[in-house]
Parts: C-alpha cells; sequence; structure tokens
C-alpha cells in the first residue's frame, strides 16, 4: 500500500462482516442553543510582550561577562531565575500600568466643603 491509497472501508471490516453490514455512526446531537462563551480559568494566562521583553533583557544581563568564572550548569540556573524574575517584573509593571486609570480620585462627600 502506498502513502496515495487510503484503504477502504471493507478491508477495515471484521473477517466474515462486509462494510455494508456495519451499524451506521451515531453522531452526537449538536445542542440547541449555542453554549457561553467560557472564561479561562484565574490561573490560564498568555505571554505578555512586555513581560517577554523585560525577562529577555534581564536574561541578556545574566550573561554578561563576570570577574568570576561561572560554569555551565551554574550560569543556566543563573540565566533562569533572571529572566523568570524579569517577566515577573515586566508582567507586574504591564498591570500596574492597566490598574492605575481605572483607580479613580475620591469624591468629596456632600456635605464636605471643597
Amino acid at each position: 500500500m502506498t502513502d496515495t491509497e487510503a484503504p477502504s472501508p471493507a478491508d477495515e471490516a471484521p473477517e466474515g462482516e462486509t462494510a455494508a453490514e456495519e451499524k451506521p455512526q451515531e453522531r452526537p446531537e449538536e445542542p440547541a442553543e449555542a453554549p457561553a462563551e467560557k472564561r479561562p480559568d484565574w490561573w490560564v494566562r498568555r505571554y505578555t510582550f512586555t513581560g517577554t521583553a523585560v525577562g529577555l533583557i534581564f536574561l541578556w544581563l545574566s550573561m554578561t561577562p563576570s570577574l568570576l568564572p561561572r560554569g555551565p550548569l551554574f550560569q543556566g540556573l543563573i540565566s533562569g531565575v533572571s529572566g523568570a524574575i524579569g517577566y515577573a517584573l515586566g508582567v507586574f509593571s504591564l498591570w500596574l500600568v492597566r490598574f492605575m486609570p481605572r483607580r479613580t480620585a475620591a469624591r468629596p462627600h456632600r456635605g464636605s466643603r471643597v
């Protein structure tokens, strides 16, 4: 059999049965209404450009030359930790920038003098 030849249903049927004798496959019924779009769980997040960029900068800075020699395992550990810290700082800074405009100044009470 070559890649272009597809097996026929008769080839896949067990011995003694033909493809015509097989029962038709039942298809699941589609719901009448489309379900509401499910929000992802709170821990499922997507990567942010800002976090990735800051993490990459921290990673590059961890690879700058040092006066003390570093072994490959230690260098990898330092680079991974630095990249993770940079990503966390980038995501936090992005969250902070998006959060700050939502905070409105407290409105004065009705009885207070301004």
